[in-house]
């Protein structure tokens, strides 16, 4: 179903933005009529996009980095995200800069930082959105896949403090395998929007240097989001194809897709959240080939338990005992593997069901298997 957005002066609109310029990329139209209609609007930077080395090589023609270069980078691209916001009608006022480490945020994520979690719940909690946009766990980008499923866990973290919002995500890097969604929220941008987008893109000159006209292509007649948790079938294959809770076992089969470039073992990640516990995180480093398989913590690199994978190194199945993942509500899991730079996925979402509904079913499908 596609629904229309529509802002009025009531709403409180918080915007989060992995680095500079997804705010103008994802939300340029957004941001000049919640401005036209006197919305109240916060937008939220997790890091500077000081870590984004080779637009720095080529503008600075220098080829080593050091922390000093990246910190003025960062400065840079923070004063370019201003002036950006300033042509959409946005004030310096309106906008946060968390300063967390570019290319960092995954790590953030599976190391479990509270502080982090902290900093963006209290964000949130003192600003009482009405609104929330966020990037989409899909996001092959890894620190927008990261952000999103961190801003979901903040909210969890608030618990009964969570405000009441609507929640919606943006797609800057989508996956490879897409499809048409069928399901999503659109705004209609007029011409004169469009050009206010596109002069604000045009801010963000160390960005446009190698990706002038990738950036310009966000100029359209419209922006699109997703509600949020989104379903991975909206936007084609998912490396995590089928989710079955069976008993005690939760199986997951995969598969990925053969590219040139890859090296390296594939990684599955899995983050549980325990309401009001925090969360647990665990990886497994699957096999080329059927064998039994170490669940480990991520964080101390103990192993909790083993799972027996059944496949080849790009297509099976795992089977993991679901005692590892309790009393987790969701899961949230991702398969990774060494190329260049993107995921071949984000993160999905996994709602783990009581002990009352598991009783009641022998077997439960989580989501239809993907085409």
């Amino acid at each position: 179903m596609i629904t229309p957005l529509n802002l009025t002066d009531e709403c409180r609109v918080m915007i989060f933005a992995p680095h500079p310029d997804d705010e103008t990329l994802a939300t340029g139209g957004l941001l000049q009529q919640a401005a036209a209609v006197g919305a109240a609007v916060r937008v939220i930077f997790a890091t500077n996009g000081d870590n984004n080395p080779w637009p720095q090589r080529v503008i600075e023609h220098r080829w080593r980095i050091g922390i000093t270069d990246r910190v003025r980078w960062g400065t840079k691209r923070r004063d370019e995200a201003l002036a950006a916001l300033k042509c959409l009608g946005i004030p310096s006022t309106c906008t946060v800069f968390l300063g967390y480490p570019d290319q960092g945020l995954t790590g953030l994520l599976l190391t479990g930082s509270q502080e982090i979690l902290i900093k963006i719940a209290s964000e949130i909690a003192n600003w009482n959105p009405t609104l929330l946009i966020i990037p989409s766990s899909l996001d092959i980008h890894p620190d927008h896949s990261a952000l999103a499923v961190l801003v979901r866990l903040a909210l969890a973290y608030l618990g009964r403090d969570q405000p009441h919002l609507t929640q919606l995500s943006y797609l800057i890097h989508p996956p490879q395998r897409r499809g048409t969604p069928t399901d999503f929220i659109y705004l209609s941008l007029s011409r004169e929007q469009q050009l206010h987008k596109r002069e604000a893109i045009l801010c963000h000159q160390s960005q446009l240097k190698l990706s002038r006209g990738k950036l310009l292509a966000f100029v359209k007649d419209s922006e699109k989001f997703l509600p949020v948790p989104e379903s991975a079938s909206l936007y084609g294959r998912h490396p995590i194809r089928h989710v079955t809770l069976s008993g005690s076992t939760l199986r997951l089969d995969m598969a990925i897709r053969i590219l040139l470039g890859l090296s390296g073992r594939s990684l599955l990640y899995l983050i549980a959240d325990h309401p009001g516990k925090g969360t647990t995180c665990l990886s497994v480093k699957l096999p080329v080939k059927s064998a039994k398989v170490n669940v480990c913590d991520v964080i101390s690199g103990a192993i909790v338990a083993s799972a027996l994978f059944d496949g080849i190194c790009w297509k099976g199945k795992i089977l993991l005992p679901l005692s590892v993942l309790l009393p987790a509500d969701r899961i949230f899991v991702k398969l990774e593997r060494p190329f260049i730079f993107f995921d071949e996925g984000g993160w999905r979402e996994i709602s783990i069901p009581s002990l009352s509904q598991r009783a009641s079913s022998v077997t439960m499908i989580q989501e239809k298997k993907l085409p």
